[in-house]
């Protein structure tokens, strides 16, 4: 009887038509062909205990094995935390497609993601990311992408949201320069002393750097408590939100036995809710050490249902029948946040990164006459090591040169190179070093070499950065030259578009731009040089 059940479910599978695109209006979530409204009854999928390199959108028969079990569940989407692009997706999107499940896609991994600690926004990563958007944006189920997950959980990580939010922006722009149009957002911990400058920062500012939508990994309901105590609050919260707000985690595993009722569910796609979330993700899958899980993944690539897989089964079939509105007839009435102002509790400037571009960059080092003898920009834990004491030296020397490639995210800050790969700004500095002084391998160390600079593509015209150390406001001693006319300042951190002027407390006058700020006062650039050095260092 059971295999009868997987050949039926199969058979329907290779029959069914493509899924229609969903699309965001307002708050809310539509099918871009009926025009009804749409909500996420999803499963976060994580396939047994599995290694930092594993891949389930590339596992086909572990694919095959579990759509079975998601249309006995009754969800239409999986959120799947981490892909790789290195793999083939298409096969199991279209089996996924073919069964009617839409893919919420986190596009951030463990091995490629902006560090909370140590925050980034590079030519590096998004790379990887804009990739991952080539490898999944033809998809019709792809449903969305999630541009970080609990990047900031506390007040000493929540400068890692102003590269987050940079992330967004670029991602979006990525996209919409592709043609296409896929909704990009954020998901956050329930994290009580930072959650609301959170939901704030990530839903203000210009409509380009915004998420589409905003995602609460919450547990506050937990066995069989009620929507006044566990929901209520939350609810209230984003009652008049502007676009849609998913609990892209839910499911407390504080019960008893380690059996969850999922008595959420009714309200979470009942009356209390509906009108305000747009569903939500229940976690997870597959029981780890983690304790959560509806199914248990046996070592014969079987799967034996757990209670809390009928539990979910049986509370998902009483709310089968929500009926919302349509997109015709909803009118957006949601309000816009505010971004939150810096202090005791938050530390991330609403003033975002330069936006990367990797060209620019890649010009940029065509101009290089001494650069670093590593290759890889992706070991940055190794070029950190092996240049920090030269680096140490060089900044507190010269600290214009590390200005170009700092950034602060509190202070809202950004040398004009600081988007570049790891190598590109090291090589910056060292190469600023030797038009300064003759010298390209400083003190002997063996981490610098001269070349020959190369002909840059005609399409670098269009960039007017420079190498030279004149532009720094420094002599040169050597007789090499740059090949483009300077735009930069003797802080190398400008912008058209300059919005306003003000004092700070210490005495420094700061132009506010659209992406970066720029000190006017000596004292300043070698402030923000050792600031620079820590992120050259942390994060190259």
């Amino acid at each position: 009887m059971r295999n009868l059940f997987f050949a039926l479910v199969l058979l329907v599978a290779f029959t069914a038509a493509a899924l229609d695109k969903i699309e965001i209006k307002g708050s809310k979530m539509f099918n871009s062909r009926t025009g009804e409204q749409f909500w996420v009854r999803g499963v976060a999928y994580a396939p047994k205990e599995f290694p930092l390199n594993h891949d389930p959108l590339a596992d086909v028969e572990g694919i095959k094995r579990d759509i079975p079990e998601f249309t006995k569940l009754g969800i239409n989407t999986i959120r799947v935390y981490q892909s790789f692009v290195t793999n083939q997706h298409d096969e199991v999107m279209q089996l996924l497609e073919d069964a009617g499940i839409y893919v919420m896609l986190d596009l951030m991994d463990p091995l490629n993601a902006v560090n909370r600690d140590d925050p980034s926004w590079t030519t590096t990563l998004s790379k990887v990311l804009f990739d991952k958007v080539d490898s999944f944006s033809t998809h019709n189920n792809l449903l969305a992408f999630i541009a970080g997950n609990e990047v900031t959980n506390q007040v000493s990580n929540s400068e890692a949201s102003t590269y987050t939010k940079a992330c967004i922006r670029d991602v979006r722009a990525y996209i919409k320069s592709k043609g296409l149009s896929i909704p990009v957002g954020y998901a956050t911990a329930d994290a009580e002393t930072v959650s609301t400058y959170i939901q704030d920062f990530f839903d203000c500012g210009e409509q380009d750097t915004r998420a589409d939508f905003y995602g609460i990994n919450t547990y506050r309901w937990c066995g069989n408590s009620n929507f006044q105590e566990a929901y209520s609050s939350i609810t209230q919260t984003f009652a008049t939100w502007d676009v849609p707000v998913i609990l892209t985690e839910f499911g407390c595993n504080i019960v008893a036995d380690n059996i969850r009722p999922f008595t959420e569910i009714g309200s979470i796609f009942g009356p209390d809710m509906e009108n305000v979330f747009s569903g939500g993700v229940a976690y997870e899958y597959a029981v780890s050490s983690r304790k959560y899980g509806l199914v248990a993944v046996n070592d014969d690539n079987t799967v034996t249902e757990l209670q809390d897989f009928t539990n979910l089964m049986n509370e998902l079939a009483k709310t089968k029948t929500q009926q919302g509105t349509t997109k015709d007839a909803y009118t957006p009435s949601g309000t816009q946040r505010t971004c939150p102002n810096i202090d005791d509790n938050w530390k991330a400037s609403a003033i975002l990164p330069p936006a990367v571009d990797e060209e620019r960059c890649q010009c940029l080092a065509s101009q290089f006459t001494c650069r670093t003898i590593m290759t890889d920009p992706t070991q940055a834990d190794t070029i950190g090591k092996q240049l920090g004491d030269v680096f140490a030296a060089l900044c507190g020397t010269y600290p214009q040169f590390c200005n170009t490639v700092a950034s602060d995210g509190t202070l809202g800050i950004y040398g004009n190179f600081s988007m570049c790969d790891a190598l590109i700004r090291a090589s910056l500095v060292l190469n600023y070093h030797y038009l300064a002084t003759g010298q390209c391998d400083v003190n002997g160390e063996g981490i610098a070499q001269v070349v020959t600079a190369s002909t840059a593509p005609a399409t670098c015209s269009k960039y007017t950065d420079s190498v030279s150390i004149e532009a720094l406001g420094l002599p040169s001693t050597s007789s090499s030259t740059s090949s483009f006319t300077s735009d930069s300042n003797s802080d190398n951190a400008t912008s058209n578009n300059v919005k306003s002027t003000s004092s700070l407390e210490d005495g420094r006058t700061v132009t506010e731009t659209a992406d970066v700020q720029t000190f006017t006062s000596p004292a300043s650039a070698l402030k923000l040089s050792f600031f620079g050095l820590a992120i050259l260092l942390l994060s190259l």
